[in-house]
């Protein structure tokens, strides 16, 4: 990464860990930061699938819950409205009538 670019996209105090870790000697600092995003892109098929797996066992255990495989629609106005939820602003409700929107707008358009 061009040293310019570095200093736009990445904060200096995070940087600054690459060089406290190499006392200070700048290409040794920029050969570790380059090596830990080698080992974050390896890492990221395996994350990918584990976000995959994680997602699909938690609906498939809350679609047993609510006996209900459509469990994330039609709890919006079940617990997605429970009052202990009004401090997030219903975040997961209004997550997911934002989805429905855009869903219905891209494919209901007719």
């Amino acid at each position: 990464m061009k040293i310019n670019l570095r200093h736009k996209y990445l904060s200096r105090s995070r940087y600054n860990r690459y060089l406290y870790a190499t006392h200070n000697h700048k290409e040794k600092a920029k050969r570790l930061y380059n090596a830990n995003i080698r080992l974050a892109q390896a890492f990221h098929p395996l994350l990918t699938q584990f976000e995959v797996i994680l997602r699909n066992s938690l609906s498939n255990i809350l679609a047993a819950h609510f006996i209900d495989p459509d469990w994330i629609i039609n709890q919006k106005n079940g617990f997605m409205s429970n009052p202990s939820l009004g401090q997030s602003r219903y975040y997961l409700k209004e997550c997911i009538i934002k989805s429905e929107r855009k869903f219905n707008k891209k494919y209901n358009h007719y």
